[in-house]
């Protein structure tokens, strides 16, 4: 039923993330060490493949400077996560709509770099751009 619904492509990097992740927390049963954060990272990384408008909604709420633990930017973290996703549901969105969302993903970075306190509007362009690539993946868009 999965591998139907998500292509063939995806359903095998699915797997291979999940068994990535089991062995992760199988390695640090007890949580002590940085083996189970890698595995709940894959978890995040798995769930946004799926759906990347909750990655897209994340990015709403956290541009222009991506702020994460400790007051640390996670905008490169972010952004490559939000490219993976991409390059991870290709085969499901097509060639042309891949490329057009990773030049997207391109300038929205560009424009929420130029402008990381909110001040020249740079940031409001990025965020345009958010809303048109969650438009753009709509699940009744994507068949089309």
């Amino acid at each position: 039923m999965i591998r139907g619904e998500f292509g063939e492509d995806l359903y095998l990097k699915l797997r291979e993330m999940s068994d990535r992740m089991r062995a992760h927390f199988e390695a640090d049963p007890e949580d002590k060490t940085d083996d189970a954060i890698k595995g709940r990272e894959i978890i995040l990384e798995m769930m946004n493949v799926i759906d990347i408008r909750d990655l897209l909604g994340r990015m709403m709420r956290a541009s222009p400077k991506f702020i994460g633990y400790r007051d640390k930017s996670y905008i490169d973290e972010t952004f490559r996560e939000l490219n993976e996703g991409l390059r991870m549901t290709r085969g499901k969105f097509g060639e042309e709509l891949y490329l057009r969302l990773s030049a997207m993903s391109d300038r929205m970075r560009a424009h929420f770099e130029a402008d990381p306190e909110d001040k020249t509007g740079e940031t409001r362009k990025g965020r345009a751009i958010i809303r048109e690539m969650m438009a753009m993946v709509k699940p009744s868009g994507r068949e089309s």
